[in-house]
């Protein structure tokens, strides 16, 4: 209720930093969180929050850490949409937060072959419908610390977190809502913050890369991306581990725990593509 009561503009932001201040005071009382780097990290996320200091850290009223930033965007971005459910999972009857249901999520292929996944969705915004529908428009966003995937490589089929949280977010919907797209909610630090390569449906004049012209096409993709995540865990369930034709950077390589004993041989790949 209270996220949704933004458009209250500066009466709700100062509200909402007082809240949040005092909520970050009572996480680092619970944590002897001492020393020239913790010293930094806290001010990196607390600066310029009203009281931050008495959390014992010396800020500076004119410098904006990551929470401040935060709040900002979320003021700046008042409109029709407001955030309905936060960290909303499927198929994991255990978890805290909102549960968009006790089921897994089952991926259909155009083959009737299908794979059950579950996970959590970090924040689920709803509108009013649309002209002419019945049920109000979802969207989600996925807060990531770090970079985020790049529009390419999603349409690529290169990461599939996003269209296949879409798929589950409209298999948990059901009828309560139409699911018109998501994006990347990026917190890394107060420059590189806010929403990020959106992929949905156009409307309301609105353009971008990620953006089809209707909801057909859309969810066009978003099928094309489950027949591929079914036909991947076909193959690792078969054993079938193809060497991929990806650089070692575009690949991940580092990030592999097997990549000691992957078979790939990038400069071969390459070769062979050339």
């Amino acid at each position: 209720a209270f996220l949704r009561r933004a458009a209250q503009g500066r009466a709700w932001l100062l509200e909402a930093q007082t809240r949040l201040a005092a909520a970050a005071r009572d996480e680092l009382a619970a944590h002897d969180l001492r020393g020239v780097f913790w010293n930094a990290e806290i001010h990196a996320l607390l600066a310029g929050l009203p009281g931050a200091d008495e959390a014992g850290q010396a800020f500076t009223a004119d410098l904006k850490g990551v929470f401040a930033a935060f709040l900002d965007e979320e003021a700046r971005c008042v409109g029709a949409w407001r955030p309905r459910y936060l960290n909303a999972s499927f198929g994991m009857a255990d978890s805290p937060g909102y549960q968009l249901s006790a089921e897994p999520c089952r991926l259909r292929g155009r083959d009737e072959e299908t794979v059950r996944f579950r996970g959590r969705i970090d924040r689920i915004d709803m509108a009013c419908a649309a002209q002419g529908a019945t049920a109000p428009q979802a969207a989600l966003f996925d807060y990531k610390t770090s970079s985020v995937p790049s529009l390419e490589d999603i349409k690529a089929f290169r990461h599939f977190h996003l269209p296949l949280a879409l798929l589950a977010l409209r298999d948990a919907l059901g009828g309560d809502g139409n699911v018109v797209g998501g994006a990347y909610y990026q917190v890394h630090s107060p420059e590189k913050l806010g929403r990020k390569n959106m992929i949905g449906v156009k409307m309301n004049g609105n353009d971008g890369k990620g953006l089809f012209e209707t909801p057909e096409e859309f969810f066009a993709f978003l099928q094309e991306c489950a027949d591929r995540a079914i036909e991947i865990t076909q193959n690792m369930q078969a054993g079938r581990f193809h060497p991929t034709t990806l650089g070692a950077r575009e690949a991940k390589c580092g990030w592999c725990d097997y990549r000691q004993i992957c078979r790939v041989d990038h400069q071969r790949m390459a070769a062979v593509l050339s």
